[in-house]
């Protein structure tokens, strides 16, 4: 996942944290931990996995690097919406990689069913939202 939270729930991204903040998955509320490495882009993990269930645990570097890209897209040319990293629909248990408005942005990059992505569409259409998928290399 790109983004934390503190205590008081602000939300702090990967790329422009330090490893001495104490950070919590928004997810779940345990504490992350900032992995920076030479292989894969800054993200936060969870210190121990056990009580998150479906939040963006193992995403690929491909995965995050589309996902900084698309995000720092829509900062610099959509000016009349919220831009929400990892936002949390708590209405449709799920959180898709950008929320642009009212539009979710999901990036694919593991194999997944259609079965899935249509039940996630439908979720999203249903609420009201419009969504892109943007599939990765391998999809």
């Amino acid at each position: 996942m790109m983004i934390a939270v503190d205590e008081k729930n602000k939300r702090y991204v990967a790329s422009e944290c330090n490893k001495h903040q104490t950070l919590y998955c928004p997810g779940c509320q345990e504490p992350v931990i900032l992995k920076i490495g030479k292989q894969k882009k800054a993200h936060f993990a969870h210190q121990n996995r056990r009580n998150c269930h479906g939040l963006s645990e193992g995403e690929t570097s491909e995965h995050l690097e589309l996902k900084k890209i698309f995000f720092y897209w829509c900062l610099k040319t959509v000016h009349d919406r919220p831009i929400q990293l990892e936002a949390s629909l708590p209405s449709l248990l799920q959180r898709p990689d950008i929320l642009c408005g009212r539009l979710a942005v999901e990036i694919q990059c593991s194999s997944i069913t259609y079965k899935k992505m249509a039940e996630r569409t439908k979720g999203y259409l249903t609420n009201g939202y419009s969504v892109w998928w943007v599939l990765g290399s391998s999809f």
